[in-house]
Order: structure tokens, then C-alpha cells, then sequence
């Protein structure tokens, strides 16, 4: 519990670079197959809300279980769990995406932060018009400071 402890800490960091009322896309890596003793980073992006007011993708929709209800329709289908797991490559048993077409799909004119907690390998091509804020190891914030969506094969129906 103190090493994960110890992680949360290192990834909340980046929170302090993100301005209150943010709108923010998170993408958590996580493989097809994971142990139980997994990362456990899944809702970490979820802080954001209390520490920053900011919006983040990582909240689960399940009746009766939340107080919130999610209603950014400029974000979606990015707006709920779980948009922000990301794998390699696709996983045949889960809905997650691959890493490559979650950052070439997210709507960029709906997001002002991207917050990557440690990605699979990804293209670098595709974080063009994104400016990096903040790093921790393979952990990354960025800036969204062009809206235009990158254009690359990879794009497809999310």
C-alpha cells in the first residue's frame, strides 16, 4: 500500500499544473491481462474534480451509485469510464482503445489538458499540437494548444 501510495503522489503532481475548471482527457495504460496486483491508476484522473474543479473522463455511469451525472456532450464518446483505459493494442474481451486511437479520436476542441499516466509506446506523431507541461517518467500533461485533429491513419470510429 505504500509503494501504490507512493505512485499516486508522483502522478497527482501533475495536477498542480492544470487550472481550475480544466477540461481534461485523461488516458491510463493498462495491458489485456493484468494481475491483481495491478497499477491501480485507473481513477487517479478523478482527483481532478475534487482538486480542480476540472472535468475528467475517468467517472462511471451506473444508476443510482452517483451523485454526478456526466453531461459534456462536446466530449464525447470521451466523457465516462472507461474512455480512459488505454492498451497497445486493441483487447479482444474489452471496449478499451488502443492508446494510437484514443489520442488520434479525442475531440481536441473539447479538451484543454491531456493527461497520459503511464502509456503503452504510442506514436509521438500523434501528440503534435500538444505541449508537454509536466513529466514524471513515462507519464506526461499536456497543453492543448492546437485543435486541429492530427491527421493519420489511425483515425477512426471510437
Amino acid at each position: 500500500m505504500w509503494l501504490y501510495d507512493r505512485s499516486y503522489d508522483r502522478e497527482l503532481a501533475a495536477l498542480d499544473h492544470v487550472p481550475e475548471g480544466a477540461r481534461m482527457v485523461s488516458f491510463v495504460g493498462r495491458s489485456c491481462v493484468e494481475p491483481w496486483s495491478m497499477t491501480r491508476l485507473l481513477h487517479v484522473p478523478g482527483m481532478a474534480v475534487v482538486r480542480r474543479r476540472a472535468f475528467s473522463n475517468d467517472q462511471w455511469t451506473m444508476a443510482g451509485a452517483q451523485l454526478l451525472t456526466v453531461r459534456y456532450n462536446e466530449g464525447w464518446p470521451f466523457i465516462r469510464d472507461p474512455s480512459q483505459v488505454v492498451t497497445r493494442f486493441r483487447c479482444g474481451h474489452e471496449v478499451w482503445r488502443p492508446i494510437n486511437v484514443a489520442l488520434a479520436n479525442f475531440p481536441r476542441d473539447a479538451f484543454d489538458y491531456v493527461w497520459l499516466i503511464q502509456p503503452p509506446p504510442y506514436d509521438a506523431n500523434l501528440t503534435k499540437g500538444l505541449q508537454p507541461v509536466w513529466r514524471n517518467g513515462r507519464s506526461v500533461l499536456y497543453r492543448v494548444v492546437d485543435r486541429a485533429q492530427p491527421l493519420v491513419g489511425t483515425r477512426k470510429k471510437s
